[in-house]
C-alpha cells in the first residue's frame, strides 16, 4: 500500500538546491522504450520467473549530494521518523522519457520514503502492483511524497516512467533505535 505522508515544510524548503539540477537537465532520451519496460506485459513476464531484486533496465542519472546536504536529509527526517536509522537509497534524475523498469527491492526490506519533483502536472508516474491491479500514481507539479513497505512476504512490484524531467530521492527508514 502506498501512503502519502506529510513532510515538514522545513524539509521541503531545504531542497531548494535541487532546482539547479532540474534547470540543467541531461539530454532527453530519444526513444520511449521505457514504456515497454514499465508495461504490464513486461511485469507479467517477470512474474513468470523467480522474483528479481533490482531492475533490469533503466534510463536515469544519479544525483550527487555533498556531506552537508546528506546531513540535512538525515537530521531533518530524524525529526519525523524518531528512533530510526535513515539511509539514502536512491537519488535519481530522470530525463525526458527516463524510466526504471519493474522491480521489488526485496533484498533490502523496510520502510521507504520517496520524494519526487517535476515542473509538470501528470507528466511522470510511479506504477505499482496491488493485487491483480496495476496502479498508476501520477506526479503533480512540485513535490510528491510516497511511503511504502518493502518486505519479502508481500512483494511490492513497482516502476517509474517520466515523460518530462523528474527528480527522485529515496530513503530507507529502519525502525531500530531505542
Amino acid at each position: 500500500m502506498i501512503r502519502k505522508p506529510v513532510i515538514s515544510e522545513k524539509f521541503i524548503s531545504g531542497l531548494d538546491f535541487l532546482e539547479q539540477t532540474y534547470k540543467e537537465p541531461p539530454p532527453a532520451i530519444k526513444s520511449q522504450e521505457g514504456l515497454q519496460y514499465t508495461s504490464e506485459r513486461y511485469l507479467n513476464n517477470l512474474l513468470s520467473n523467480p522474483p528479481l531484486d533490482i531492475c533490469e533496465v533503466s534510463e536515469l542519472r544519479h544525483i550527487s549530494f555533498t556531506e552537508k546536504q546528506k546531513s540535512f536529509f538525515y537530521n531533518t527526517l530524524a525529526e519525523q521518523y524518531p528512533k530510526s536509522s535513515i539511509l539514502l537509497s536512491g537519488h535519481f534524475f530522470y530525463p525526458e522519457n527516463g524510466y526504471m523498469s519493474w522491480h521489488t527491492n526485496n533484498k533490502a526490506p523496510g520502510l521507504r520514503l520517496y520524494l519526487s519533483y517535476t515542473e509538470y502536472d501528470d507528466s511522470s508516474y510511479f506504477l505499482y502492483k496491488s493485487g491483480d491491479n496495476i496502479i498508476k500514481d501520477v506526479d503533480k507539479k512540485g513535490w510528491t511524497l510516497r511511503e511504502f513497505d518493502i518486505n519479502k512476504e508481500n512483494l511490492l512490484w513497482h516502476s517509474v516512467f517520466a515523460h518530462k524531467p523528474r527528480i527522485s530521492i529515496g530513503f530507507r527508514i529502519i525502525k531500530n533505535l531505542l
